[in-house]
């Protein structure tokens, strides 16, 4: 009898710590190939993780490279509807999006 409650305990804790992993969001990471991160980029990336993860996969900035023009119009659209961007950081994070998230 005691074989069951012990299996289902385990199972229990297993997909505990399953679902704990799979809601975990990545930390960004500089792109591919480049090289040490200057101080300000790596505080931009901060920026980026809390500013726009918490709403937007980083994938999703990997899948639609835009030019400066336009992550200038989008950020500004994402502080108009809440993001938590303080706007002494937005061009600094503009030009960190267009650098690293921009047409190759």
């Amino acid at each position: 009898m005691k074989q069951p409650a012990i299996l289902l305990l385990l199972l229990a804790i297993g997909i505990s710590v399953i679902v704990a992993l799979a809601d975990r969001k990545p930390e960004p990471r500089p792109p591919a190939g480049a090289a040490a991160m200057s101080v300000q980029d790596a505080q931009i990336m901060q920026l980026v993780q809390s500013g726009c993860s918490g709403c937007h996969s980083l994938d999703m900035l990997r899948q639609h490279p835009q030019s400066r023009a336009s992550w200038q119009k989008t950020v500004n659209q994402m502080i108009q509807l809440g993001a938590p961007v303080n706007p002494d950081d937005e061009p600094a994070l503009v030009d960190y999006l267009a650098r690293n998230f921009g047409p190759k």
